[in-house]
């Protein structure tokens, strides 16, 4: 049974534990497992978009640069992090690192822009999507996102 996303939301705009979220494509549980599950699928995702490195157009486009992006989800209260040297994957994990980019967002808005079912731009307009760090770097994500 789908529950209106609005009436599931606490004061702070968080989901409550133990509800059911709707995030387009599936329902996440706000409660230990589930939150597990959302960091496992938002991790698998980052993987993903590793994997995009192998591909040379990639490669090309990002030789020279030497950043650490640091994504935030506070709903699910995690971080994780993509490290780029030269146009390849250093590393992918969870954790909080040094970083010169940040962008915090809900899960399910990042599932939401993997799925391509939301827009990053319209995220951001939105205010779902918040960065910190130089145009040119929030603009080099973009387009490995997209």
């Amino acid at each position: 049974m789908k529950r209106s996303l609005r009436s599931e939301l606490d004061m702070a705009g968080r989901p409550q534990a133990g509800k059911y979220i709707e995030d387009k494509s599936a329902f996440v549980i706000c409660s230990g497992q589930g939150i597990w599950m959302s960091r496992e699928k938002v991790l698998a995702h980052l993987k993903e978009i590793a994997k995009r490195f192998d591909d040379p157009k990639i490669q090309k486009r990002f030789v020279g640069y030497n950043k650490t992006l640091q994504f935030v989800f506070p709903d699910i209260n995690t971080s994780m992090y993509l490290k780029i040297g030269d146009g390849k994957v250093l590393a992918v994990g969870e954790g909080v690192v040094p970083s010169e980019l940040q962008v915090t967002m809900d899960s399910t808005v990042f599932l939401g822009i993997m799925a391509k079912t939301e827009s990053p731009m319209a995220a951001y307009s939105a205010g779902k999507l918040k960065t910190k760090g130089e145009v040119p770097d929030l603009l080099k994500l973009q387009k490995l996102l997209l």
